[in-house]
């Protein structure tokens, strides 16, 4: 135990940045593949892209999903299929749901363009900070629903395992669509990329139904979260260290220089920590008495019921993580038989809290951070002189009506 807390401390003074693209990789009858989580707005045409590998290739790996990628799914892309060429040729990365692509130097607009199959005109009108010109580093939406030559099942995005259509109907908004089925804005757009063209008559929307189900629950059955004040707690922290590869890695660089290559999972591991100890050090400022406990979990079902056998989680007041959905949902199934509070760190599918009250989700949507900045600013006597500045994409219209909306209400 002292030896893993060792290593974790020499990520955390070691580490600062991680990647995009899943590192993550497992042997399978003996094919290397990496593993990669299907997020929100994620496609089959960017997750390929981002790896350069052919579509063909990704689908023989993982069959049934032609017909669709559903959010927290995990898919295999073949390290064998990687075209080393592209994969050369600066590929794109998925940010926040979207297809991403860095300017790097001696490149156009003509051969971004050409690149991914899009006009010019569109790629400017996505982006219209290149109307300056291109400038290293700069980071590039491609509208994906524009691409020439590309079938529309590669380019839907990932959805929830559970959704309902939505036709829209003249005078209908994305706000009045919203408060239709009490759902926030953000979490339509980030699932309907063709929104980024606008709302047309119509056009058919995909609805996560999840959270309508979760949020009829709560109604239904009139969940109330209630704590009870305690002198000390104890909170088990579960995070993907791979803390073996990762004493391997060390072990390798302090034996040969050879350098150290780590895991997309240690690497947000640790960001994660690093942030978890600062928000801790506050609260112990604030009288919070904590143990913490802190568990290297990745998507180990076998490593998660060995930590469930410990009694010492039965005597746990809270439990954060961990990340990977398929040991969530089982660390969540532990938490509502003790009836111990779980935090939900990640974005995840809402069906990990039906008929659960004990898991807490962290992450609040969109509209949420949005609705409370804009309060801010309406609260703070200082903010009267403040400009905000949004960009013209249908994204960001979205975005600064809704901050509007809150902003000047009375």
């Amino acid at each position: 135990m002292l030896k893993n807390l060792s290593i974790i401390l020499f990520l955390l003074f070691s580490l600062n940045s991680y990647a995009q693209k899943s590192t993550e990789l497992v042997k399978i009858n003996g094919v290397k593949y990496y593993v990669h989580t299907v997020q929100k707005g994620h496609t089959l045409y960017a997750i390929s892209k981002v790896y350069s590998v052919d579509i063909v290739e990704i689908i023989a790996a993982n069959p049934g999903i032609d017909s669709g990628l559903s959010i927290g799914q995990e898919l295999l892309i073949p390290k064998k299929g990687i075209d080393k060429k592209m994969a050369k040729k600066n590929p794109p990365q998925l940010i926040d749901g979207k297809l991403i692509h860095t300017v790097v130097s001696k490149e156009t607009l003509y051969g971004i363009a050409g690149k991914y199959k899009i006009s010019v005109e569109e790629l400017v009108k996505q982006n219209p900070q290149v109307a300056d010109g291109l400038k290293v580093g700069m980071e590039l939406v491609i509208n994906q629903t524009t691409i020439e030559e590309v079938s529309q099942e590669d380019i839907k995005p990932a959805l929830p395992e559970d959704y309902i259509e939505h036709v829209v109907e003249e005078k209908e908004t994305l706000y009045s669509i919203s408060k239709t089925y009490n759902i926030g804005i953000d979490s339509i757009v980030s699932i309907n990329p063709t929104l980024i063209d606008g709302l047309k008559i119509g056009m058919v929307l995909y609805i996560p139904k999840t959270e309508q189900e979760y949020i009829q629950q709560q109604q239904d059955e009139g969940l109330i979260y209630s704590a009870e004040y305690k002198n000390a707690y104890n909170i088990a922290l579960f995070l993907p260290f791979d803390l073996l590869d990762t004493d391997t890695i060390i072990s390798e660089y302090e034996l040969r220089r050879k350098p150290m290559e780590f895991s997309q999972n240690t690497l947000v591991s640790v960001e994660f920590y690093r942030g978890f100890l600062m928000a801790l050090d506050s609260l112990k400022d604030q009288g919070l008495n904590a143990e913490i406990f802190v568990y290297d979990l990745g998507k180990d079902a076998g490593m998660a019921k060995k930590y469930i056998s410990d009694s010492l989680l039965n005597k746990m007041d809270l439990l954060i993580g961990p990340f990977h959905f398929s040991t969530f949902i089982f660390m969540a199934d532990f938490a509502h038989q003790k009836n111990i509070k779980i935090v939900c760190p990640i974005d995840h599918p809402n069906r990990i809290m039906l008929k659960k009250p004990e898991v807490i989700e962290s992450t609040p949507s969109q509209t949420t951070q949005i609705r409370f900045l804009a309060e801010y600013f309406r609260n703070d006597q200082d903010s009267t002189r403040t400009i905000a500045v949004f960009g013209d994409e249908a994204r960001s219209k979205i975005i600064s009506d809704e901050f509007k909306k809150h902003t000047y209400e009375n």
